[in-house]
């Protein structure tokens, strides 16, 4: 599993240098495969376009599945009664904590990004670790 993660960490981030490319007559340029433009939108009565890149589709998915973790709790406290988190909860906050902090990392190169979903991934750790522990405790007074 480790070797899938850093080859597709290699792949994403590029072990050549920085290359240029075209992408309509406009020069870019990047690191690896994620740079490359996959959308370009161009956006009404400004005059300006959204340019997607893989980096930034990343970033976007690990935003909603960030955001999407609360969706995720508020159908476990429905079914359960309770406002405990769940595990997945913790799962999705890590992953996606994990793919916004790569889209900051690699794909913006953005310090404030980077500390901003770096830190809560930290804690979305923890709270994972004593949630696994606490299921491997056997339950007091049995």
């Amino acid at each position: 599993m480790a070797v899938a993660c850093v080859l597709l960490l290699a792949l994403a981030v590029g072990l050549s240098g920085a290359e240029t490319y075209l992408h309509n007559g406009v020069p870019y340029e990047g690191r690896g495969h994620m740079h490359r433009v996959l959308l370009q939108v161009d956006l009404p009565f400004t005059g300006t376009h959204w340019t997607v890149t893989g980096w930034k589709l990343l970033g976007f998915v690990g935003a909603f599945c960030f955001a999407g973790r609360w969706l995720v709790q508020a159908w476990h406290r429905r079914k359960s009664g309770s406002a405990v988190m769940p595990t997945a909860f913790w799962i999705i906050s890590l992953c996606g904590a994990g793919m916004v902090t790569a889209y900051f990392i690699w794909g913006k190169n953005d310090s404030v990004g980077i500390i901003t979903n770096a830190l809560p991934a930290s804690v979305a750790f923890w709270n994972l670790l004593q949630d696994l522990r606490g299921r491997s405790k056997p339950a007091a007074g049995s």
